[in-house]
């Protein structure tokens, strides 16, 4: 009984320290890097201190019911399996509910900037736009000629670029100081 205390009491802290940690491991991370997923998997470590704390826990009160170790094994790794699949699912859950502030190239549509670098009629250039409050520089296509500093509108994407359409300058009216 001892044995099956200590399993459950070791795994169940390195699961603490784990959860207190961030990345459940590095294989995790690296996969969730590389564009993989979200980097959840069954044999995270998380999941495999779920399961040593359920054999542990479980085979402890078989073996104090008077199960023998070999049917104490058994009832805690089905009850360790159970619990580690049931935090994997919980973790899965609450990893999918993370965000993500970079702005895609679509919430560009309909953003004012400048020309960065000069766009030859149809051609393509450089734009910096704001979208969602931070400056954002894209690949732009043009139908007109557009010079550096001019104000731009982003009216579509094409493939991996903004189509942008020339905005008109503001007016400026004189002031008329006999009027003031």
């Amino acid at each position: 009984m001892l044995t099956f205390l200590l399993i459950g009491a070791l795994s169940f802290g390195f699961l603490i320290l784990s959860l207190l940690a961030g990345h459940d491991d590095v294989h995790n991370a690296l996969q969730a890097d590389h564009g993989h997923g979200d980097g959840s998997t069954i044999w995270s470590l998380q999941s495999l201190f779920l399961f040593g704390t359920g054999i542990g826990a479980v085979g402890a009160i078989a073996e104090s019911y008077g199960f023998g170790v070999s049917a104490s094994v058994a009832i805690g790794s089905f009850f360790g399996a159970f619990l580690a699949y049931v935090g994997f699912r919980v973790m899965k859950a609450l990893k999918s509910t993370e965000s993500d502030s970079t702005p895609s190239l679509s919430d560009a549509i309909g953003s004012y900037g400048h020309v960065v670098s000069i766009i030859n009629e149809n051609g393509y250039g450089e734009v910096a736009v704001v979208v969602h409050g931070r400056q954002q520089t894209y690949r732009a296509l043009c139908d007109t000629r557009a010079r550096v500093n001019d104000l731009i509108r982003v009216v579509a994407i094409r493939g991996h670029d903004v189509v942008v359409e020339i905005e008109p300058s503001p007016k400026i009216v004189p002031i008329d100081r006999k009027a003031v």
